[in-house]
């Protein structure tokens, strides 16, 4: 593979995740001002509030999911065309890891949407608590607390917090190169490769060979997720 393709390739994936994480970001955003606007409703605090908030988060939710669907797509396509393969098996795998993907999007911002909706319900037992006495405070501090950069965050199976800013473009950059590079070894096997060299700019791994055999126990050393490594 040329070193122009691999820069390609690259610059698409960078390109795909700044434009992911700009969307995610206006989502909360989206989030964030609904949350607003319920939360100054005359009807707070009421279930009427609770559930007009709760219909235009998953309103929001799933348009931002059909969108990350339409985008996850495009960016794939995009990267696909750069390669010539054609091998059954390995489309398939493609689509199975680009659903998985998707899903893992679509989680984070479900789960997004409920934090939220579990913030508004929590500050309007705090406001009926208090008989409305404090009001005005109580929604001011509201929004302090939903502005906490601790607010949106995913929680990995070993219990430790991310923001999920770095969860989501994690997710997306494991995917996209894992692509790449199911394509890149399966066109090299063809060839009769049995080696391939990594492609790191600026990193101590870069130009590093590997036998391709052996990319399955080097993967979580070279390919974990966050990595940019292509191989070549």
């Amino acid at each position: 593979m040329s070193f122009d393709l691999a820069t390609r390739l690259r610059n698409i994936i960078r390109g795909a995740t700044s434009d992911l994480a700009d969307r995610y970001a206006l989502n909360k955003i989206a989030f964030r001002g609904a949350f607003v606007a319920a939360l100054y409703s005359p009807h707070v605090p009421s279930v009427k509030a609770q559930m007009a908030l709760t219909r235009e988060l998953s309103r929001l939710s799933a348009t931002a999911i059909a969108s990350e669907r339409a985008a996850s797509v495009e960016v794939t396509m995009r990267l696909m065309e750069e390669f010539d393969s054609e091998n059954p098996s390995l489309t398939g795998r493609a689509a199975s890891n680009l659903l998985k993907y998707q899903r893992y999007l679509a989680r984070q911002i479900s789960h997004d949407a409920r934090v939220v909706d579990r913030k508004f319900k929590q500050a309007q037992m705090v406001i009926y608590s208090s008989q409305s006495a404090n009001k005005s405070a109580i929604q001011s501090l509201a929004i302090e607390r939903l502005n906490d950069e601790k607010t949106f965050q995913f929680k990995d199976k070993a219990g430790k917090f991310w923001k999920s800013e770095y969860y989501i473009a994690t997710r997306a950059t494991q995917y996209y190169y894992g692509l790449v590079n199911d394509v890149i070894v399966n066109d090299l096997r063809i060839d009769g490769r049995e080696t391939v060299v990594l492609s790191r700019p600026g990193h101590h791994t870069n130009g590093l060979t590997i036998a391709i055999d052996a990319l399955d126990q080097a993967k979580n050393k070279y390919f974990h997720p966050g990595s940019e490594a292509i191989v070549t």
